[in-house]
């Protein structure tokens, strides 16, 4: 009877042992997760304003390129349509010149 109850007493502490062991670890689990949590809150919310504020610049970028592209778009259409209205004075001269010399030339 000796033997059993001692034997009892070992394995009632060695189940306390080892639930004590896994509470102990289970709160330094518990409070390393909420250690990182944070970290990564505080990284979370610095990454997102500078993204933000990366955004903003570029933005800003892009619209300035799209202005200046719009703006060359522009000058060079007026650009063509003067080249345009030069080439059918020439073309009118030309044939003015050829109706005067009584010369075709071929066309193209």
């Amino acid at each position: 009877m000796e033997i059993v109850i001692s034997t009892v007493a070992s394995v009632a502490a060695t189940i306390i042992t080892v639930l004590g062991a896994i509470y102990y670890l289970d709160r330094k689990i518990e409070a390393n997760r909420r250690e990182l949590m944070g970290v990564i809150e505080a990284n979370r919310s610095e990454l997102t304003g500078v993204i933000e504020a990366n955004r903003r610049e570029h933005s800003a970028e892009i619209k300035e390129v799209r202005a200046a592209s719009e703006a060359a778009h522009v000058a060079i259409r007026a650009d063509l349509s003067d080249i345009k209205v030069q080439l059918a004075a020439h073309n009118e001269r030309l044939k003015c010149i050829e109706s005067h010399l009584q010369v075709s030339r071929p066309e193209d």
